[in-house]
């Protein structure tokens, strides 16, 4: 599984909404599956990578091998929901959110026209996030071979050996060398004598001469990542100025993590990285994926990008009377970032009253004169966009965005409904978040011990409970008045 699958997420929201938070989430599910130690199994697919596990038992340095866990799409969807539930739960404890987030409002026009954001840390007032398609690009083609056509050599009748490139393969155990067309694997012979070598920039490894031969054509699958050199679109003429682009799941918006910044190539490409499990296709979302033997035809072949960005969001004052309204774009005033306080202005005056925003034809057209006596003060309303980012918070709740994602971290593993979607996982970091904590006392009259269980008593529970009393400082509204 690799895109969010909308109709088990969050029902109520678009899609388009849908896919803004996965994207802007403080624990995205990509992040779940490394701090869970899960990496490739969250995403069902055997990679050969140490820890990914292997499937002959072998362990991995967190004692965790693909045999000892078992992670079905039930589970796989559920860490989508479950990120997300209980990311809500603690911004609304916390009081402000733990990444970017973008935000409507409409609400009724505010006394004294001083008014003061639901979320503090507000970094823009009045933009929107936008996701466009870039103008004439086309789908980009990938080739999970990270080197092809490897340069062989036989330096004796023993010893076969190719050479790849070290700098994007840093560690040769993470390098499959497999025989061109056929997807098979020609063995690296580690314990070979003095093999392999480092040899200027490449690694040199030894062959296992059984499986291949010098007149042989072999390519390099590193096991771990996929390189895309896309083609680089030109910022102002193929997406607008002052957004980003970036490679999405082929009919959505939902961003492809990366496994490093993209980089500029210097000939009219762009070099993209990603974790080799990420880009299954998402019509196998229900398919074990064995890249160990090649499953290469259960990928992606080829990767989309989008355009990423924000623009300006017009503010609106409407004044509705029944069924019809009158809409004015008035100035406004950030005047508070930290806590989200501003003004409603009209020539840099605070426009108190929001009659002064509307014209004697705007009354004709509504059929009533203002200041509606005879209408209820509901009738004014305010629209409007509004970003906020932990980087505009105030210091001391600034400090707390990585202790409060890691107990995301904790309350996810502990609410996961691993026995519900018949999933197996007796070791690692989900099973240790679920373990139950059950209190015992002895009866001080009959001496019999009492084990008192508890559903909500599991240690991931107790651990995200610790840091929201012992640790979070929530966040305090200043004291907001229209007169101030």
């Amino acid at each position: 599984m690799t895109a969010v699958n909308l109709p088990t997420f969050f029902p109520i929201l678009s899609d388009e909404e849908a896919w803004r938070i996965v994207n802007m989430m403080p624990v995205k599910y990509e992040d779940f599956a490394f701090i869970s130690h899960l990496y490739s199994r969250a995403y069902d697919v055997l990679t050969g990578a140490l820890e990914g596990g292997t499937s002959d038992g072998n362990r991995v340095p967190q004692g965790v091998s693909w045999d000892d866990i078992r992670v079905n799409n039930c589970l796989r969807e559920a860490i989508y929901r479950t990120l997300w539930d209980v990311t809500q739960t603690t911004e609304l404890r916390a009081g402000f959110n733990l990444s970017t987030r973008y935000h409507y409002v409409e609400e009724n026009y505010p006394v004294g026209g001083k008014a003061i954001t639901f979320w503090p840390g507000v970094s823009a007032l009045n933009v929107k996030p936008v996701v466009g398609d870039i103008a004439g690009y086309s789908p980009v083609a990938v080739n999970y071979h990270i080197q092809e056509n490897l340069t062989l050599d036989e330096p004796d009748v023993d010893t076969l050996t190719a050479a790849f490139d070290l700098s994007l393969n840093p560690n040769p155990s993470d390098v499959f060398i497999r025989k061109d067309g056929t997807e098979g694997v020609v063995l690296i012979e580690i314990d070979k004598t003095s093999y392999p070598r480092r040899v200027g920039t490449d690694w040199v490894v030894a062959l296992n001469k059984k499986y291949a031969a010098v007149t042989d054509t072999l390519n390099a699958q590193n096991k771990k990542i996929v390189i895309v050199d896309a083609p680089t679109p030109t910022e102002g003429t193929d997406y607008p100025t002052g957004m980003t682009w970036w490679p999405v799941y082929p009919g959505t918006e939902q961003q492809i993590p990366v496994a490093k910044a993209p980089s500029d190539n210097g000939d009219g490409t762009t070099r993209w990285t990603f974790y080799i499990y990420t880009l299954v296709d998402p019509a196998f979302a229900y398919e074990k994926v064995d890249l160990i033997k090649g499953e290469f035809w259960k990928m992606l072949q080829e990767v989309e990008f989008k355009y990423f960005g924000e623009e300006e969001a017009d503010f609106e004052v409407a004044w509705v009377v029944a069924d019809q309204e009158a809409i004015v774009n008035p100035g406004t005033k950030l005047v508070d970032p930290a806590h989200g306080i501003f003004h409603i202005r009209v020539a840099d005056v605070v426009c108190a009253d929001p009659c002064d925003l509307f014209t004697a034809e705007d009354e004709n057209e509504l059929g009533c004169d203002c200041p509606p006596y005879n209408l209820a003060p509901e009738s004014f309303k305010i629209r409007y966009w509004y970003k906020t980012d932990p980087s505009a918070l105030d210091e001391r709740y600034k400090m707390q965005v990585s202790g409060l994602r890691q107990a995301i971290c904790y309350k996810v593993a502990a609410d996961l409904p691993v026995k519900d979607c018949g999933c197996y996982l007796e070791v690692g970091f989900i099973a240790e978040q679920q373990t139950m904590l059950t209190p015992q006392s002895i009866n001080p009259y009959t001496g019999i011990q009492v084990q008192n269980f508890d559903l909500g008593k599991t240690l991931g529970r107790l651990r995200y409970d610790h840091v929201m009393q012992e640790t979070l400082v929530p966040y305090s509204r200043p004291i907001f008045s229209s007169r101030g």
